[in-house]
């Protein structure tokens, strides 16, 4: 029997760098929502312990650096799963386009197999896991609309932005991958008034002012 999930991506209505960390990460304020465009990802179970990955289309890395590998890895590491899966990823959202769609895949390989495996995990113990394979995995857990400070993994959930129904979000991607230390190098931290002042005037009922201080870099 094969179990489906779906993987929605993430666009940021606003996002700052605020400062950069002793450990080398930076601190972020962010507003993170999921949209209605994303990837599918496939699984059966095996009887035995392996875990296997494969694409619709061919990919140019190792399976072992796929976060959906990854995840599933970690999960069934940590909670001493004996059964393995096979995996089918249905990727159609661009690499390294900022709509954290890797990070998308790793939250529902763990959202899924979580009910594959049996395992009964809480959305909040999935997200202390998630944050091992990276900032934005945590919020694509259970998405929505969350402001996100830290690295990414303090998430504040937020009431929907509710647009008009004349009203439609385009996203277009150029033919072009992002890398993220690339990005990050690029900027000046802002500091916190900014972020502070877009958090106290955000209301769901109004489009609010968009923001990303990557477009300084990018």
């Amino acid at each position: 029997m094969i179990e489906k999930e779906y993987a929605p991506a993430k666009i940021n209505l606003f996002l700052d760098i605020l400062r950069k960390r002793p450990d080398g990460y930076h601190d972020l304020g962010t507003a993170f929502q999921t949209v209605d465009a994303g990837d599918t990802l496939e699984a059966s179970l095996r009887k035995d312990s392996e875990i296997t990955l494969s694409y619709n289309a061919k990919q140019d890395y190792p399976i072992e650096s796929d976060l959906v590998y990854k995840a599933a890895h970690l999960l069934q590491s940590t909670y001493k799963v004996s059964m393995g899966v096979d995996l089918y990823l249905s990727k159609i959202m661009p690499i390294g386009a900022g709509l954290g769609g890797g990070s998308a895949d790793a939250a529902a390989a763990l959202r899924l197999l979580n009910r594959l495996w049996g395992l009964s995990l809480s959305s909040k113990e999935l997200e202390l896991l998630a944050v091992r394979l990276g900032a934005d995995v945590p919020f694509l857990i259970d998405g929505g609309l969350s402001f996100a400070e830290g690295i990414g993994e303090k998430l504040t959930p937020m009431p929907p932005l509710l647009l008009p129904e004349s009203m439609a979000l385009l996203i277009a991607t150029p033919q072009c991958a992002v890398p993220t230390k690339a990005a990050y190098a690029g900027v000046k931290p802002s500091g916190d008034d900014r972020w502070d002042e877009w958090k106290s005037k955000y209301d769901s009922s109004v489009m609010p002012e968009l923001f990303n201080k990557f477009e300084e870099s990018v």
